[in-house]
């Protein structure tokens, strides 16, 4: 997340805010990664969606232009894209689609698009409310889903946004939670955070903080391997967790954004999150 002021210390309170459950029951072909965004976030702000948590932003969904002609706009950086409903007059942008829970987010859907251009999710006007017909994020129309596609490596993923649409403000919007298919190609439905939608195997929540340069993690079912990377992808601690609950001193890193993934040993599953220490 990401307001107008300094990138870092804004990076901190996205980071420090995040919340993410471990999926478990997962197969050879993958599985889903799921991000619960705690508390959500929104207003006046631009919000920067990583969507794989590997510390590259992948899309940027912000609030501009305060009082003017109030706005809800998108964008994500070259080569990411999301489904659209339509493009904007004179070529200026699209709409997103506002999926529903289940919606199919795959290769066979039409109209991905992408750019940096306008790409109106909702419009508010103090005097005429959301005045675009296309733009499916505004209005009394609850929790949305953007259906996204972005590259990993070279590779294709699938994932999804949970947005509460515009209501009564331009300010009155958030984020809530996002997730996607680890496996390339493989498709992902809007709103699902396992394998399967009727899938229900989740074997707990698995609670990681960090502080004072310990990290703590409570509520494992199993054991667990972890591994703990700087912001530029390199490893700097390493080891396994054998109790439901651990601390792993982090004495010897250097203050700062980290990512921590942990591997249950039994079921496979995985978990990561971003940690600051």
């Amino acid at each position: 997340m990401k307001t107008i002021t300094p990138k870092f210390s804004n990076q901190l309170a996205k980071y420090s805010a995040l919340s993410v459950a471990m999926i478990a029951g997962a197969d050879a072909m993958g599985q889903i990664e799921y991000t619960d965004i705690n508390p959500d976030e929104g207003g006046d702000i631009t919000y920067q969606l990583d969507i794989d948590n590997n510390g590259v932003d992948d899309f940027n969904i912000a609030n501009l232009y305060g009082n003017l002609l109030l706005n809800f706009y998108f964008s994500p950086p070259a080569g990411n894209s999301f489904i659209n409903t339509t493009s904007s007059a004179g070529g200026l942008g699209s709409y997103p689609t506002g999926l529903d829970m289940g919606d199919a987010i795959s290769s066979g859907n039409t109209g991905w698009a992408s750019g940096n251009v306008y790409n109106w999710m909702g419009t508010w006007d103090n005097i005429n409310g959301c005045m675009r017909a296309n733009a499916e994020f505004c209005g009394a129309v609850g929790d949305k889903y953007l259906g996204l596609k972005f590259d990993v490596d070279g590779a294709t993923h699938y994932g999804w946004a949970r947005i509460g649409a515009i209501n009564g403000s331009t300010t009155n919007w958030s984020i809530k939670d996002y997730a996607y298919n680890t496996t390339a190609d493989e498709a992902i439905n809007a709103g699902q955070t396992t394998l399967s939608l009727n899938d229900n195997s989740l074997r707990g929540n698995i609670a990681i903080s960090a502080f004072d340069k310990t990290i703590s993690i409570s509520n494992l079912n199993n054991s667990a391997s972890y591994q703990v990377y700087d912001i530029l992808g390199k490893q700097v601690l390493s080891g396994t967790i054998e109790s439901s609950e651990q601390t792993i001193s982090a004495a010897n890193t250097t203050s700062g954004i980290y990512i921590i993934k942990l591997v249950d040993l039994t079921t496979n599953a995985t978990i990561s999150k971003k940690i600051v220490l």
